[in-house]
């Protein structure tokens, strides 16, 4: 291995903080952002694993589509929101969906991952209408690299996310 490429590992293995901050408040001057959480009490979560030969890698380090949705679930019902599930979630107009999308790639060295909460809402397609299209109004994450015994971390990290959430939430509501 090369200089370089021992150089380029090393700076991304220290490199576990960058972050997305689309929903933080005051990221959007003209209050866009700011009233994305306004006004939901309810919500489905969703977690969008990573493809199955991934997903079977982390899973052998402990890490579960499961676990990740209990952890979500438990935080969110702690602060007062309702967790209803999917098939829920369509029949309520003001049911909103949370999604954590987990993307995992092996390396020779580590783990490349990506975690990004997403909030989407329904927006009727004319007034009074039964018809929603899904807009996605709130989104942080962050990208990095883990060790393949560091995997567990994504349930910390997933945590610091969703208190991230929680702050802008309850900032709104």
């Amino acid at each position: 291995m090369s200089k370089c490429t021992c150089m380029i590992y090393s700076i991304l293995l220290g490199i576990f903080s960058a972050q997305t901050n689309a929903g933080s408040p005051g990221a959007d001057p003209q209050g866009f952002t700011n009233s994305s959480l306004k006004g939901f009490h309810t919500v489905a979560i969703n977690i969008d694993p990573p493809d199955a030969p991934y997903y079977a890698d982390i899973s052998r380090y402990g890490v579960s589509k499961t676990e990740l949705e209990k952890q979500i679930t438990q935080r969110l019902q702690g602060v007062g929101i309702n967790v209803i599930s999917l098939e829920q979630a369509l029949e309520d107009p003001a049911a909103a969906l949370i999604e954590l999308r987990l993307r995992v790639v092996p390396n020779d060295l580590y783990y490349s991952i990506g975690l990004n909460l997403s909030v989407r809402r329904k927006a009727a397609l004319a007034p009074g209408s039964n018809a929603y299209y899904s807009v996605e109004t709130w989104s942080d994450g962050l990208v990095g690299g883990l060790a393949q015994t560091d995997l567990p971390k994504i349930y910390i990290y997933t945590s610091q996310i969703v208190d991230r959430f929680i702050a802008v939430y309850q900032t709104q509501n």
